[in-house]
């Protein structure tokens, strides 16, 4: 009766031991769950992701905070201009009031308004492209190139990001040559089997006609691929 009474306790003991065990086994499983699922969401949340593995997703949402970290804060320059300019125009009107001494000057058609017609008439004939053309921000991908242009102002910067073995730096430069880009900041670096490239431009004094992003990416897609079509079938041979 005692050797049944002892055996009793050691087959609870290890049960025992083995539920702890299980419940771990548990507890892990679903730590590496939810990983998966905080890098999955973190993958959509990423554009253009460049692989799958969980290293190049970190990679690729550290490279995509700091662009979004540099678009907040140029969008906050151009409100901050936007504002002393603003400023600015009242100061001077101000000035002028005051310079021929009188605060309002009645003009005789200031009487006048127009109807609502001829108001939205008006509002319809302003060009909407100048807005996006001062500042706007597009990515563009092919096969082989993934192209983010971002223009505010006068300043033109270009991200590009191409296999290794693809050279597109003198593709680039021809763009910038044809689109009249002044050049003044180049950066570089490897990650996996990618190259990435951050040009920062200008365009050059006395340009008037206005660049559009979409046109930018556009060229340098359409000069790549016909570079790397080439160069393929070259090779090939």
């Amino acid at each position: 009766m005692e050797r049944y009474t002892i055996k009793n306790e050691r087959f609870k003991a290890e049960e025992g031991k083995g539920s702890k065990k299980s419940r771990t086994f548990l507890t892990e499983r679903e730590r590496r769950a939810l990983f998966n699922d905080r890098f999955f969401d973190l993958k959509n949340l990423i554009p253009n992701p460049t692989k799958g593995g969980e290293a190049s997703i970190v990679q690729d949402g550290i490279v995509y905070i700091n662009e979004l970290r540099r678009l907040v804060s140029e969008l906050k320059y151009l409100v901050e201009k936007k504002k002393c300019g603003a400023r600015h125009n009242n100061i001077e009107v101000d000035n002028k009031n005051t310079i021929y001494g009188t605060s309002k000057i009645e003009h005789p058609f200031s009487k006048m308004r127009l109807n609502d017609d001829d108001e939205e008439n008006m509002e319809k004939k302003k060009p909407e492209s100048d807005v996006i053309d001062q500042c706007s921000w597009l990515q563009r991908k092919s096969k082989v190139i993934d192209v983010s242009v971002r223009v505010i102002d006068d300043e033109v910067t270009i991200k590009v990001v191409v296999k290794k073995k693809i050279n597109c730096l003198i593709c680039v430069s021809k763009v910038l040559d044809q689109f009249h880009l002044d050049l003044h900041y180049v950066a570089g670096g490897n990650f996996g089997d990618h190259h990435s490239f951050l040009l920062k431009t200008k365009i050059y004094e006395g340009e008037g006609s206005t660049i559009n992003a979409s046109v930018i990416a556009n060229r340098v897609i359409e000069v790549v691929d016909k570079h790397n079509s080439l160069h393929g079938c070259s090779s090939r041979r």
